[in-house]
């Protein structure tokens, strides 16, 4: 077996493990923070340390807000901006991508964790991104930040679909990656899921294998790591459109 193969595998087994572990968490809001942990320590130790990694709030240029979400991958070299301590809000251009994280990803209407993932996506989604990208050839849509649904335990993969299905007629505020890790499989968006006519079937690739369901999220984080990393300039807070009337130290002195 390819060692990175294997070393996927053995940590799927330990989250799986240590997931099972903390189940022993009599409040929920304990238990999801301690999901949260283990999921962000796996990726912060297995991704370029390029990307920080925080629970927060997304905001846009015209001050629309997310709501929090529960990991926000932003690169090191973007601002922030800083409440207290730890706690910090993100300019929605310097945000590479949110991740939700359910311990159980219940299909209930109204109240079961996957109708909240997708609202949460939907709020995520509807942010007004300064476009400033070149290469329409990448993985991810340039004008929405890219957003994860990564589930320690979730329903059957036809179900999934079923419930998904229900939004394709909106298929831009549907999540770009669902991880479902006790059942082994992830579904991502594919480059045809801008055309018009789409199903779930083919707006994204399906992939079912117990043992590597954590090459999905290494493989789509490391892609938008290598992406950002090659087009800085493509990613930078557009200072001008969140101060609007505002004069800017570059109206003062012009272009540097």
């Amino acid at each position: 077996m390819k060692l990175l193969l294997e070393h996927l595998k053995n940590n799927r087994e330990a989250l799986m493990k240590c997931s099972d572990s903390i189940g022993i968490a009599a409040h929920s809001v304990v238990l999801g923070t301690a999901r949260e942990g283990l999921i962000s320590n796996f990726i912060k130790q297995n991704l370029p340390e390029y990307i920080s990694y925080h629970t927060g709030e997304v905001f846009d240029s015209n001050d629309q807000r997310s709501g929090q979400i529960d990991i926000v991958l932003h690169p090191i070299t973007s601002p922030k901006i800083n409440l207290h301590n730890a706690i910090n809000i993100f300019p929605a251009e310097t945000v590479l991508a949110a991740i939700e994280v359910k311990s159980n990803l219940t299909t209930g209407k109204k109240t079961g964790a996957l109708s909240e993932a997708l609202s949460s996506c939907a709020r995520l989604k509807e942010l007004s991104i300064i476009d400033r990208s070149i290469d329409r050839s990448s993985i991810t849509d340039h004008q929405r930040i890219p957003f994860i649904i990564f589930a320690y335990k979730g329903p059957t993969l036809k179900t999934l679909k079923k419930h998904l299905e229900n939004g394709i007629g909106n298929i831009r505020s549907l999540p770009d990656l669902i991880v479902v890790l006790d059942r082994g499989y992830y579904l991502a968006k594919t480059p045809r899921w801008m055309n018009s006519g789409l199903t779930i079937e083919t707006a994204y690739v399906v992939k079912e294998d117990d043992e590597f369901v954590l090459l999905g999220i290494f493989e789509y984080l490391l892609k938008l790591i290598e992406y950002w990393f090659k087009n800085p300039l493509e990613h930078t807070m557009p200072i001008e459109k969140y101060t609007k009337d505002m004069p800017t130290l570059f109206d003062s002195f012009g272009s540097w």
